[in-house]
């Protein structure tokens, strides 16, 4: 079970990585520049296997927290088109794969995107990254 405190906080850190966090957002931004074309497929992980009624429970309750205007432990302007990823479980002790969310910054609020790492790879860069704090998984055993 997981759970998504109301004092979620996106935090920065001072980690060169964010791929040995154990939960971790990284903010990219669209680069109009940037018009690189990614040759290949995706292989996305097998996410946790949460069920629908849960996945849409704890993005809905990631909304409502990037929306209440301090979930980031720093102040910055975001853009329109900037788009967050979150990122739970990572490196999982349990073996369990990653809890990937992403939203997308339009009309001065976040919303819901559907993740295209093709588009962030080859039109976005890397802004910011760290990592999550306020977030617990739960293992229930029988």
């Amino acid at each position: 079970m997981c759970e998504i405190g109301k004092n979620i906080k996106l935090c920065t850190c001072l980690s060169d990585s964010y791929e040995k966090l154990q939960h971790f957002w990284i903010l990219h931004r669209f680069n109009k520049n940037k018009h690189e074309q990614i040759v290949g497929m995706p292989i996305m992980p097998h996410e946790l296997e949460l069920e629908l009624f849960s996945r849409e429970k704890m993005q809905n309750q990631l909304l409502e927290r990037l929306n209440s205007g301090d979930a980031f432990d720093f102040h910055i302007e975001f853009k329109s088109r900037d788009q967050l990823e979150i990122v739970f479980n990572n490196n999982s002790k349990f073996g369990e794969d990653p809890i990937l969310f992403c939203f997308k910054f339009k009309k001065n609020i976040w919303q819901v995107e559907v993740y295209d790492s093709f588009e962030l790879m080859g039109r976005y860069h890397e802004l910011k990254f760290g990592k999550i704090k306020g977030f617990k998984i739960k293992k229930y055993f029988l």
